[in-house]
């Protein structure tokens, strides 16, 4: 009797233990694409604000100037702008995210930027 009993209390507490993994290993992926979804936003938001900032200087009067400040990193990861015409590419580890931005002369660095307008163009010099 007492066999069969520490025989049953071993099956529960493999069970227990079972179920326990599997919820640890369930909250772990819920961090990580909670992690990366925030990943995302950060980036996307600095996006669309430094593309709002660049749409605003190309329909201001001529000699609107204006400076910019973006941060050295988002919320301590590291990222990256690239301009490719009138594409700015903002990277950050795996997420990356394209957008359409009016052309400018120059190109966006971490930091201090000024924009200014002058002769119909968007000049960006740090």
């Amino acid at each position: 009797m007492k066999a069969q009993l520490s025989l049953e209390f071993l099956y529960a507490a493999g069970a227990a233990m079972l179920i326990a993994a599997v919820l640890i290993i369930g909250a772990g992926r819920q961090f990580s694409d909670l992690k990366q979804d925030s990943k995302t936003f950060l980036v996307k938001d600095l996006a669309a604000n430094i593309r709002s900032e660049l749409f605003i200087a190309s329909e201001a009067e001529e000699g609107y100037t204006r400076e910019l400040k973006l941060p050295h990193n988002l919320s301590g990861e590291d990222y990256s702008i690239t301009t490719i015409g009138s594409t700015i590419i903002f990277t950050s580890d795996d997420v990356e995210y394209p957008v359409k931005a009016p052309l400018t002369q120059g190109s966006l660095a971490k930091g201090r930027n000024t924009l200014r307008k002058s002769g119909g163009l968007i000049y960006v010099s740090q």
